[in-house]
């Protein structure tokens, strides 16, 4: 029997708000924030199969002060797909005047988050960021006879949307010199993205009747709603 794959996509403010990266914290420059650690590392915060976005929020202007992000993660297109395969990454960022400072890359893990200057800040948390993607769900394109379907449950909708994406581009796999070609990577450039359904802010069930070897979620301008995805794929040898 098969077992469908669910993805919680957390809300990034109001109510329901879990998962905070770094708790309320005056830092000056230099310093780190102290991160809530969940990863089985100490200092490390891992998001949960899910790639995000990181949000600094100020309980008054960020204005001018600098921060340095280090973690595991990757650039985005203009879409909000990564650009490259997951790995070690750093980004700067500056705070504007509405007390926030949002990352542009999304990360899987954040390994520190430092003042690089304009501090000390004033009371700040570092929470998700607005958009980002789900992990990649790798789906069984090597049965005879095989379906996949999907479902996009929001909660408390209000501005997220939605949008489901797929690719035909193959697994990691061994070249004939022996090495593993790395996933994402076709012809020298990386994984190409196809629009499969979305944006949406309504529920959806969608039906994959054609060949696909990965989908996943691209999710945009999460606030206090939040959203499930699921897949389901069955097959047989």
């Amino acid at each position: 029997m098969s077992h469908p794959s669910v993805i919680y996509w957390p809300p990034s403010t109001g109510t329901g708000f879990i998962n905070a990266i770094a708790n309320t914290q005056t830092i000056g420059n230099g310093e780190n924030f102290v991160l809530n650690s969940n990863a089985g590392v100490q200092g490390v915060y891992a998001f949960d199969k899910i790639l995000r976005t990181v949000s600094i929020n100020g309980s008054a202007s960020l204005l001018g002060i600098t921060f340095l992000i280090s973690g595991i993660g990757a650039p985005v297109d203009s879409e909000g797909n990564p650009l490259q395969i997951l790995g070690p990454i750093t980004e700067t960022i500056v705070g504007i005047a509405s007390n926030i400072a949002v990352s542009l890359n999304v990360y899987t893990q954040i390994n520190s988050i430092t003042v690089i200057s304009g501090g000390p800040t004033p009371p700040t948390q570092v929470g998700l960021g607005p958009s980002g993607i789900t992990q990649y769900t790798f789906l069984n394109y090597n049965s005879y006879i095989g379906q996949a379907n999907c479902t996009v449950q929001f909660i408390n909708q209000s501005t997220l949307e939605a949008t489901v994406y797929g690719s035909l581009n193959r697994p990691e796999f061994p070249n004939p010199e022996g090495f593993l070609e790395p996933f994402g990577i076709e012809a020298g450039v990386f994984i190409p993205a196809f629009n499969l359904n979305g944006p949406s802010t309504t529920n959806q069930f969608i039906g994959l009747s054609l060949p696909l070897t990965i989908i996943w979620l691209n999710v945009a301008d999460t606030l206090s709603d939040s959203l499930y995805f699921t897949v389901l794929k069955q097959g047989i040898r």
